[in-house]
């Protein structure tokens, strides 16, 4: 398809990156490009990112056919001496507005590629890494997303924010932030029905049809075999053993990003994995693999999973560890779905490793901190599946993963049942996203 002009659709994508650590984020991306593609295979894609560091173009492999995407950074540090800091685009992006010649605008514009980017594009798709557009996480995330979605909306472009958690957005500027936003965006889609409560409380409006319930876009990425020596061990002991996946999650064991309890957790994260480990390794035909989904280093050493997943096999005994499997390398989104695709069962505490599995038709249990988790559960009409860790004691989840392991079968059957939905529901989405770009 082609916008009006006829010249390809052209589509910013922010709030999503492959350089983050992040598999969920990734996720994110791929999903995204992949919707895109389906509904546009001509349409230009560039991906805005804040993990970036320059300007690249890698290539992406979207249903089996290689895209090159560009990336462009987006800088929100203390040098603001950059042409892509977010502060020095607001001041460029206001000259050009103000000024009438149109050919000194473009030149102003393309003193930044990231802000020429925005320009050009017709319509801008914002994700907000899924979980971000909120303040639980910190003020400073908050004013940092709403500096992006805003800078958009200053260059006159349609904001349409993919499905994502919308708040909760507990501070007064928080709420006051979010209102501007969503009150000036094109379309506004939550992966949770409560989502739509909280964006008409907070825009103080109902926002008529452009707000909508949608499915997260991670369900669109498709799985690849990691490392084939690798892809090969998890597919014999797939066929040897029952093979239960369990994820583990660094920024949960760490305390949150203050280190101090950040999510008031009412289980013993640690102890709860030790032992949730130890009950399925009493059967004897299983097998356990321990696998991570975000993979991190320097400041943000606190989120990494590995480390986490390490910490928790330390504590098995030898003979315990003789059927457990920790997947340190890694395997890139695509490669840890497929991973996650050869167990029975799984147990994560990274929502996007539990729609790795659900999105297979593989039975997940969400060790939930927030009310993402939920949302994202009933969905597929198995919400029965999340245990918060803010309410539960250990013993009680312990005796949840019991029950709902004996009734795996019936749950994969429901899962399997309400995926086809998910698929046509990601493609009205990708049909409004396009739309409004060829429109421009």
């Amino acid at each position: 398809m082609t916008t009006s002009c006829d010249r390809p659709t052209r589509i910013a994508l922010m709030g999503a990156s492959f350089s983050t650590g992040n598999l969920g984020v990734s996720a994110l991306a791929h999903g995204a490009l992949t919707g895109i593609f389906a509904r546009d295979a001509e349409a230009v894609v560039t991906v805005i990112s804040g993990a970036a560091k320059k300007p690249d173009v890698i290539t992406v492999a979207v249903d089996d056919r290689p895209r090159d995407i560009e990336i462009l950074p987006i800088r929100y540090g203390r040098n603001i001496l950059t042409a892509n800091h977010v502060l020095v685009m607001y001041v460029l992006c206001m000259l050009a507005t103000i000024l009438p010649i149109k050919r000194v605008s473009r030149r102003i514009v393309s003193l930044s590629r990231t802000l020429a980017a925005l320009w050009e594009a017709d319509v801008v798709a914002d994700l907000s890494g899924g979980d971000s557009f909120t303040d639980i996480y910190g003020m400073r995330r908050m004013v940092i997303q709403t500096l992006f979605k805003c800078l958009v909306l200053f260059a006159g472009k349609p904001l349409v924010l993919l499905p994502q958690t919308i708040g909760p957005f507990n501070r007064p500027l928080s709420k006051t932030l979010a209102r501007f936003i969503l009150r000036r965006a094109a379309v506004v889609y939550t992966r949770d029905l409560e989502g739509i409560e909280e964006a008409r409380r907070t825009a103080r409006s109902d926002m008529k049809d452009r707000l909508a319930f949608a499915p997260d876009v991670g369900f669109l990425m498709k799985s690849s075999p990691p490392d084939a020596a690798l892809a090969e061990r998890f597919r014999m002991l797939s066929k040897s053993h029952t093979l239960i996946g369990i994820n583990v999650s660094g920024l949960l064991m760490s305390g949150g990003y203050t280190g101090s309890d950040q999510f008031g957790l009412n289980a013993d994260y640690l102890g709860l994995h030790v032992e949730m480990v130890r009950a399925f390794l009493r059967n004897e035909d299983v097998f356990v693999m321990v696998v991570p989904h975000v993979i991190t280093a320097g400041a943000w050493k606190m989120e990494d999973d590995v480390d986490a997943c390490e910490t928790v096999v330390s504590r098995l005994s030898e003979d315990e560890r003789v059927r457990v499997l920790i997947v340190k390398d890694n395997p890139g989104a695509a490669g840890v779905k497929y991973l996650i695709g050869q167990c029975s069962f799984f147990v994560g505490s990274r929502m996007h490793s539990c729609i790795a599995a659900l999105s297979q038709g593989v039975p997940a249990v969400g060790i939930a901190y927030s009310r993402k988790f939920r949302g994202v559960f009933e969905t597929l009409g198995v919400g029965s599946l999340v245990l918060d860790v803010r309410s539960l004691a250990t013993d009680v989840i312990l005796r949840h993963i019991a029950l709902e392991f004996a009734r795996r079968d019936e749950t994969a059957a429901t899962v399997q049942g309400n995926l086809p939905k998910i698929a046509r529901d990601l493609t009205g989405v990708f049909e409004t996203l396009c739309g409004l770009g060829e429109a421009t």
